[in-house]
């Protein structure tokens, strides 16, 4: 599934399914624009993921910062 959505809904639901952040600090969560979150529930074990091609293609001077 592929939801697209604000950092806030998307904080939430990490917080939700890993079980392991209490709602009240999902302000810690740092969850950059245009960042690609992931979560897999295949297997016993919660993997969450979350990428920031942006961050990556600024840090090898691909993009210009505006």
């Amino acid at each position: 599934m592929i939801a697209v959505s604000h950092w806030h809904p998307i904080a939430t639901i990490v917080a939700l399914v890993t079980g392991g952040l209490p709602l009240s600090n999902i302000y810690k969560l740092r969850i950059s624009t245009g960042s690609i979150t992931a979560i897999d529930l295949d297997n016993d074990d919660v993997v969450f993921l979350n990428l920031s091609p942006l961050r990556v293609l600024r840090s090898l001077a691909l993009v210009i910062a505006r």
